[in-house]
C-alpha cells in the first residue's frame, strides 16, 4: 500500500476533509468514468460519482485493509453502480430508445449495443464494463469484485456470447452489401 494510500486511510478514519479532498481530485476522475461507462450520461455519471464518494464517507470505517484500498473502493463503486442499474425502471430506458436518433444508423447501432449491456446479468456487465470498456486485468477485475479469476474470464466470454446474440440483427445488417 502506498503512503498516499495510508495517509488517505487515516485521515479518512478521522474525518479529515481536507485529505478527503485530496482523495476526491485524485479518483473521481476513475470514478466519474466508471459511472458514465454504467449510464451513458454526464449528469447522472456525475450524480452519482458524488453519491459514491458520499458513500465513501459514511463506509470508511469498513475498510479492513485486505485489499489495496483503491480495489475496496472500485469495488464499491461499481456494487453502487450495479445497484442503480438493478433499480433503473424499463421506462427510462424506453425514453432512451423513443429519443430522435441524430445520427443515423450509427446512433441506432450505439443505442442498439447500450441496451444491450444494461440487459446483461449484473454480474457479466460489471466484468464486461471493467475489461472492455475499462481496460483492466482479469486479476484487477478478480480482486475488485472478489471473484475468482477464472469466474471473471468465463463472465467476460459469456457476457460477450449474450452481447453478440442480442446484436446478430445489427451485425448482419452492417455486412451486407
Amino acid at each position: 500500500m502506498s503512503t498516499d494510500e495510508l495517509q488517505w486511510i487515516t485521515a479518512l478514519r478521522h474525518g479529515d476533509t481536507i485529505r478527503f479532498s485530496e482523495l476526491y481530485h485524485h479518483f473521481s476522475p476513475k470514478i466519474y468514468q466508471l459511472c458514465f461507462r454504467f449510464t451513458g450520461h454526464a449528469g447522472e455519471a456525475e450524480e452519482h460519482t458524488q453519491d459514491i464518494f458520499l458513500k465513501l464517507f459514511q463506509k470508511r470505517h469498513s475498510f479492513k485493509g485486505e485489499s489495496s484500498f483503491f480495489t475496496w473502493f472500485y469495488r464499491l463503486a461499481v456494487n453502487h453502480m450495479n445497484n442503480v442499474v438493478r433499480r433503473k425502471r424499463p421506462a427510462e430506458v424506453e425514453q432512451v430508445l423513443d429519443a430522435p436518433a441524430s445520427g443515423g444508423l450509427d446512433q441506432a447501432h450505439h443505442i442498439a449495443l447500450e441496451q444491450a449491456i444494461q440487459s446483461l446479468s449484473p454480474g457479466f456487465r460489471s466484468v464486461f464494463v471493467l475489461h472492455d470498456r475499462q481496460g483492466h486485468s482479469h486479476e484487477e477485475i478478480a480482486d475488485m469484485l472478489g471473484i475468482a479469476v477464472g469466474t471473471s474470464k468465463s463472465q467476460l466470454c459469456r457476457a460477450r456470447l449474450a452481447l453478440r446474440e442480442q446484436l446478430k440483427p445489427y451485425l448482419e445488417a452492417s455486412h451486407e452489401p
